[in-house]
């Protein structure tokens, strides 16, 4: 697949699928991502990339409604030039971690519901989240993940919210301090914390103290 330039939709809606064949060659030319495995619901394995990722700009809704999918290969090479995450996850009920993001994700401008319904999702990698636009803030990102426990994101401005959790107090107080500053000129920035265990015991203050306001 040395010279492919595109994946997007590849396998799209192939809702039988349960695994696919290594990737021979590199998929280091490759700039589109978007839908790639798009409501595969049925994919229980994906094999690694070979080469690097280097070169793709979009992963919008790349493993969509993949809700067999328990976890992913780790990304080769870099994901510094992908502008779009959002929905990337969305809907992988049965997937448990994900790998760290290789390289940086400051130029992604969407991560909105990007691990929206992930019921069994229980950590993600911490990552930096600045480049994140407010025209497409991180909303929903994490709502309806039931069981992640460990969620820290760096950088975020916009509102955010890990409604349904499972998130303690400790863990809750490091988002808070993770968080930047909020961006208030066009609105209040809102965290939403409602259905975490340790809610009702968190130091919210970390969170307004930079301009949060914190819904529970």
């Amino acid at each position: 697949v040395a010279a492919v330039t595109t994946m997007a939709h590849m396998f799209s809606g192939c809702a039988s699928l349960q695994s696919i064949p290594a990737f021979p060659g590199s998929v280091a030319k490759v700039t589109t991502m978007q839908q790639m495995f798009y409501n595969c619901y049925s994919l229980q394995a994906i094999p690694a990339f070979p080469g690097s990722v280097a070169a793709v700009t979009t992963m919008y809704q790349m493993f969509y409604g993949c809700y067999s999918l328990q976890s992913i290969p780790a990304f080769p090479g870099s994901v510094a030039a992908v502008k779009s995450m959002q929905q990337m996850f969305s809907g992988c009920t049965s997937l448990q971690t994900i790998p760290a993001f290789p390289g940086s994700v400051a130029a992604v401008t969407t991560m909105r519901q990007m691990f929206y319904g992930c019921a069994s999702l229980q950590s993600i990698p911490a990552f930096e989240t600045n480049g994140i636009a407010s025209a497409t803030p991180p909303t929903e990102m994490f709502s309806g993940c039931r069981s992640l426990a460990v969620g820290r994101t760096n950088g975020i401005r916009y509102s955010v919210s890990y409604d349904g959790c499972k998130l303690s107090a400790a863990q809750l107080n490091a988002i808070f301090t993770g968080l930047g500053t909020a961006d208030n000129a066009g609105g209040q920035q809102t965290v939403t914390i409602t259905g975490n265990y340790g809610a009702a015991t968190c130091d919210q203050t970390i969170a307004t103290g930079k301009g949060w306001t914190v819904t529970n």
